[in-house]
């Protein structure tokens, strides 16, 4: 299935009022209006990513009542700009919360596709093929970021190239 659209990190976990919510910021709302404007036919699919540590993360996704209150803010944010769908991207989550991402996934899956919108999981190549195996049924589509071959401390290079992509699969 073809795919024409942007993936950008609009959506946001963080703290506001002592309560983890999901929120877009001012500049993000006012790109994803320009875009729906200047090119209507483009899918927009924002990143869910997160300002908070891998372990605030997984305590707020842990939690059912904060992560209904997650839920309903991202479902909110979807509808009212009219978003194809969502991006789960977060990243350097411990395994032991899976349960709870699964738990997301069903919660952010069950009402995107009855609005007719998608659900993307972005995993790293490293993330473990049995973890992504697990909560592939979940999701529409997996992402997998395999763009990280060299680091700011290594020799130059392309920041993937053939060979290790090759590898990494």
């Amino acid at each position: 299935k073809a795919f024409d659209g942007i993936l950008p990190s609009w959506i946001r976990l963080s703290r506001s009022g002592g309560l983890v919510r999901a929120s877009m910021d001012r500049r993000s709302e006012s790109i994803a209006q320009r875009v729906r404007t200047d090119a209507p036919h483009l899918a927009i699919m924002p990143r869910l990513t997160t300002q908070l540590s891998s372990a605030e993360t997984a305590r707020a996704l842990a939690h059912p009542e904060t992560r209904a209150l997650i839920v309903s803010d991202i479902l909110a944010l979807v509808a009212q700009h009219n978003f194809s769908g969502l991006v789960l991207d977060l990243d350097d989550l411990p395994v032991s919360i899976n349960r709870s991402i699964v738990a997301l996934l069903q919660e952010l899956g069950s009402t995107l596709r009855k609005e007719g919108r998608s659900l993307i999981l972005s995993t790293r190549i490293d993330d473990g093929w049995h973890r992504v195996q697990s909560v592939a049924p979940l999701v529409d589509s997996i992402l997998v970021q395999a763009h990280d071959q060299n680091w700011s401390w290594t020799n130059s290079g392309p920041p993937a190239s053939h060979g290790w992509f090759e590898s990494q699969i």
